[in-house]
């Protein structure tokens, strides 16, 4: 498959995955308690950097980094890099 096309796939894949959240945030509002789940406690948000990874961005001029690393913190990735 073409770069060009893999990142359009994934850009489209990544619109969608938002549009899907959208309704079920606007759904949260029912007073209906049988449909509930226990609350869910999240991991705290820390720094870490993912290593050896291979990394697709949808950025051309970066490409797609084998082996590449991805530092993250408090939940957003501040970098991407080789090794």
């Amino acid at each position: 498959m073409c770069e060009i096309c893999r990142r359009g796939f994934l850009s489209g894949i990544a619109a969608v995955g938002t549009a899907g959240v959208i309704p079920v945030a606007f759904a949260q509002g029912t007073s209906d308690t049988r449909f509930e789940r226990p609350a869910i406690t999240l991991p705290q948000r820390g720094e870490f950097v993912i290593t050896n990874a291979y990394v697709i961005t949808t950025d051309p001029q970066l490409g797609d980094i084998p082996n590449g690393s991805v530092h993250v913190r408090n939940g957003a990735i501040v970098a991407v890099g080789a090794g």
